[in-house]
């Protein structure tokens, strides 16, 4: 990301809070932690977002709250209060996409009309700028602090058709298990990345593994194509680590 910010003419300042900002001569000037002085024409602040779950006697009434204060629900969306039900931002994992969703199967349950349907709970995100930076599922951190054996498949969306269309690239990464290949998460930034991800969406949700994106005749020229490129490459990087153990192991029986 930092390369292709760079690339972008985007200067970053990491590890830098910000102290302040004021308007001098009509013009902003924010001043860093670091002492650091910028100055434009616009700021944005992002400060994320919590539920607004306080002043509602939600405990009072039996609702749980979790840690950072979203309401608790089960499969149905029904709270620890009987007759309440909770759908939308105030639950996790509180996104758009799925609302509604959360939002009909509280309405059918509370009506008696359980249609069984299971709501996705995969973790997504999507970032909407120039590039746009999409994940969903697990991070190798996440995955790192499991155990988990997992390998790693990466694509250069520049070396895709589409990408050398568009003229700059960006990147898809796919996490799957060692042992069983099964997806595990699916990263990407770049042109319409929160669209790329979501192929890889399915795929997780479905419990498939990395092989299945092998099968599939992607169109091309589209971004899609990466997820090919990206498990050729998951693959091999896997198979030539798998070759190297098989050999030290050779050796040492050897010895």
């Amino acid at each position: 990301m930092a390369d292709e910010f760079k690339r972008r003419g985007v200067r970053l300042v990491l590890g830098a809070g910000a102290d302040g900002v004021r308007c001098v001569d009509g013009r902003l000037r924010g001043t860093l932690s670091t002492g650091t002085v910028l100055a434009g024409d616009a700021v944005l602040f992002a400060a994320g977002r919590t539920p607004d779950t306080e002043g509602f006697g939600l405990e009072q009434a039996g609702v749980r709250l979790d840690a950072r204060g979203r309401i608790v629900v089960d499969r149905y969306h029904r709270t620890t209060a009987p007759g309440i039900y909770a759908a939308g931002d105030v639950v996790q994992p509180g996104l758009a996409s799925n609302a509604m969703q959360q939002g009909r199967a509280a309405a059918a349950h509370a009506c008696g009309l359980v249609f069984g349907v299971e709501i996705d709970q995969t973790a997504g995100s999507a970032v909407y700028g120039l590039p746009e930076v999409a994940g969903v599922g697990a991070t190798e951190e996440q995955i790192q602090a499991t155990g988990i054996p997992y390998a790693v498949g990466r694509c250069d969306l520049a070396t895709t058709p589409r990408g050398a269309i568009a003229g700059h690239g960006g990147l898809l990464k796919l996490i799957f298990r060692e042992d069983n290949r099964k997806l595990l998460g699916v990263h990407c930034f770049g042109d319409i990345a929160s669209e790329v991800v979501g192929l890889g969406h399915v795929v997780l949700q479905l419990g498939g593994r990395v092989e299945l994106f092998l099968t599939l005749a992607l169109n091309t020229p589209t971004y899609s194509y990466a997820y090919h490129d990206a498990t050729v490459d998951g693959l091999t990087r896997l198979t030539k680590l798998m070759g190297m153990a098989d050999g030290e192991g050779t050796g040492d029986a050897a010895q």
